[in-house]
């Protein structure tokens, strides 16, 4: 859909279309019919070669009718009204002093934007008239960002949002996506079976007989619990609490009560990976700071703050997975919202993750973070690397083999401190993220592969990136 001089043809599906549907009054349409052929024969008589050429002309008409009389005349503009409107073309000016092009002299990314509005006009002009009232078009972009701009590209979304319709889109531009809200958002991998897709869970359902009792506890928890009549199922839109659980396991209390515990079980599992809508709007402003990149990632790594992020990526490095390689992404979780939430947004899209945070109450606040968004304690122990108590990430690095990669980028900023791990220390805490990318450079220079402390090593291995 991006050849503009193929869609704003006349005999393309959209813009011919909506040409077709232009109607004029029969007398409207004489008239400028006239007008049109005595413009005509004005254009004609400017120039007397005109004439010249047109008399010599006829001698067309001998052959053609076998020496019957006939005429030939040259038309310098068209004179039948439909043939002026099929000819209709779209021009653009780009700012007042500009001059006036015809679409397809203007850049690839301005075409595809035309030809998306096009398809705007076409249904609410052309195609409204011939849907039925519960129709609705369906509109299929691939890569619609192509050729544009950041700026153009993050605006983009609300002018796709306005197309009448259904919308599928695939993109690669994380300008594009970080507007776009979490709900719409559609997650597509490789996999051996296939393509698999990922979205954020809405809804849970559960396959088991309606009775009185179900219908009780439907009733008193009308916010996170209803019964699909259509399809005979229990849907839960809200987690359930242990109470709200327990309740509906009581609704079934007959020798043929396993198979729908089990189903109920099933369904307390999915509403874990609910996100409530307040937490996604949080979400969704944190994403925007980081250009929705996040998405178009293979592995998610959760820390702290900056000086985390500009180590680990030296870090990576040494261990043979560069982080763009090898499809990580670095989200400094305190700057950009909550461990809790980003973890839950990881789970119910189906990034592998991992997390390192502090040995400090910080650190401990961030694991309970974890547990506020239903994660267990087996599922924390496996995903989150904390540090030993009392200990940051300047500590460990003091105390590895990294220590003079630590200690060379503090002299790089002031030679005078002390090789003293209280100086070292107290330089570090003051002047955090200019040391943090000071030491990254320094790993990177002269560290070795056997220098990385065994805490950073974990976080990669736990993700799947190195062994």
């Amino acid at each position: 859909m991006r050849d503009a001089s193929t869609e704003f043809g006349g005999r393309s599906r959209f813009w011919g279309s909506l040409l077709k549907t232009i109607e004029v009054d029969d007398e409207v349409a004489a008239d400028l019919e006239q007008r049109f052929a005595a413009l005509n024969a004005e254009l004609l008589g400017a120039d007397p070669k005109l004439n010249v050429i047109k008399t010599t002309l006829r001698a067309i008409s001998a052959v053609i009718a076998n020496g019957a009389a006939g005429n030939v005349d040259v038309r310098a503009i068209p004179v039948n009204l439909w043939e002026v409107i099929s000819k209709a073309e779209v021009v653009v000016q780009g700012q007042a002093q500009d001059p006036w092009l015809p679409i397809e002299k203007h850049g690839h990314g301005v075409q595809s934007l035309a030809v998306i509005f096009l398809f705007r006009a076409f249904v609410e002009n052309a195609l409204s008239a011939s849907l039925h009232e519960e129709t609705e078009p369906v509109l299929t972009l691939e890569e619609p960002e192509a050729h544009l701009h950041p700026q153009a590209c993050r605006s983009l979304w609300e002018a796709v949002k306005a197309l009448p319709g259904q919308k599928l889109i695939t993109t690669h531009s994380p300008f594009f996506v970080q507007n776009v809200p979490f709900n719409d958002i559609v997650v597509l991998r490789r996999a051996p079976g296939g393509p698999r897709a990922a979205v954020i869970p809405r809804t849970a359902s559960a396959q088991v007989p309606y009775n009185s009792a179900l219908a009780d506890e439907i009733a008193n928890n009308p916010e996170s619990l209803a019964w699909d009549h259509a399809k005979g199922m229990l849907v839960c839109s809200k987690t359930l609490t242990e109470e709200q659980y327990r309740a509906l396991l009581r609704c079934y209390t007959a020798t043929d009560r396993q198979p729908h515990h089990a189903a109920l079980r099933a369904l307390r599992e999915a509403g874990r990976t609910f996100i409530a809508d307040e937490e996604i709007s949080k979400l969704e402003s944190w994403a925007k700071r980081i250009r929705g990149e996040i998405f178009f990632a293979s592995k998610w790594l959760l820390c702290e703050g900056q000086a985390d992020y500009a180590i680990l990526g030296a870090v990576a490095e040494k261990l043979g997975c560069p982080l763009d390689a090898h499809g990580i992404a670095v989200i400094d979780y305190q700057n950009n919202g909550s461990a809790g939430a980003f973890a839950a947004l990881a789970r119910a899209l189906e990034y592998p993750w991992s997390m390192i945070c502090d040995g400090d109450e910080g650190g401990n606040d961030h694991i309970g973070q974890l547990r506020n968004h239903n994660f267990t304690d087996a599922e924390i122990a496996d995903r989150v690397t904390q540090l030993p108590a009392g200990v940051d990430l300047e500590r460990l690095i003091l105390a590895s083999a990294l220590r003079p990669c630590l200690l060379a980028a503090i002299r790089e900023l002031d030679a005078r401190v002390a090789d003293t791990d209280q100086a070292i220390l107290t330089y570090a805490a003051a002047h955090k993220e200019v040391v943090a990318v000071r030491v990254g450079a320094q790993i990177r220079l002269t560290a070795h592969r056997d220098h990385i402390p065994a805490q950073f090593r974990r976080i990669f291995v736990r993700i799947g990136a190195c062994e």
